[in-house]
């Protein structure tokens, strides 16, 4: 792949803001200095449950064996960048709390 291309799309995409946590199959943010408090429960991100979310972005991470709690480690590190691969760039995203 061209390294300009893939610089232009890193320096242009607006990837989710914050930093999540997935507790119990739910998900939280992880964040403590940002608009939306801490802890807050996440229930949809532009009209998307949080349960189709992660069965979306969990079929892209990549482990090695069939070790859930890894792609959920993965998921929450590398939140924003898997749901910038299946929902693309956005300036602002519309979170149900």
């Amino acid at each position: 792949m061209d390294s300009n291309l893939v610089k232009r799309a890193s320096d242009e995409a607006n990837f989710f803001p914050y930093p999540i946590s997935i507790i119990d199959g739910e998900i939280y943010i992880d964040y403590e200095d940002g608009a939306m408090p801490h802890a807050s429960k996440i229930l949809k991100i532009d009209g998307i449950t949080s349960a189709d979310i992660l069965k979306e972005l969990t079929l892209l991470t990549i482990t090695d064996g069939f070790i859930e709690t890894k792609r959920k480690r993965e998921l929450e590190t590398k939140f924003g960048y898997y749901f910038f691969l299946k929902r693309g760039a956005k300036p602002t995203f519309d979170v149900g709390k």
